[in-house]
């Protein structure tokens, strides 16, 4: 399973039933609650844990449905509080910043850039 796989079955279960995990990155459609598109952008090897260990480096991406960019304001607050709550309990994912974006050029969003620490599957 990989590490996109994964943080997106965990944050189903550690984040608010208001929000909405998309499985791929794909146009959402109009939003209606806060979709979470998470999208794998490198590998690198290895990670400082030692041999047989990978650093994935993804973006995660939370949009708002309030397309007013001051009301969205406080919307951005509690996602990244939520973020930061749901991710404290993944011990192998860290973020490391998150950046004000607008996801399909309407919706105010969060892009966060986490890190992950996987391991290579034992071969038999």
């Amino acid at each position: 399973m990989s590490a996109r796989t994964l943080i997106q079955t965990q944050l189903v279960a550690l984040l608010p039933k208001t929000y909405r995990v998309v499985p791929i990155e794909k146009r959402v459609g109009s939003i209606t609650r806060r979709p979470v598109v998470v999208i794998r952008q490198k590998a690198t090897r290895p990670a400082p844990e030692g041999i047989g260990f990978f650093l994935v480096d993804l973006t995660l991406t939370v949009a708002t449905p309030i397309t007013n960019l001051d009301a969205a304001e406080d919307a951005l607050d509690d996602i990244l509080v939520d973020i930061d709550t749901a991710l404290a309990k993944v011990p192998w994912v860290r973020w490391t910043d998150a950046t004000k974006v607008i996801y399909q050029d309407m919706y105010p969003a969060l892009d966060f850039t986490l890190e992950a620490v996987t391991q290579r599957k034992a071969t038999p």
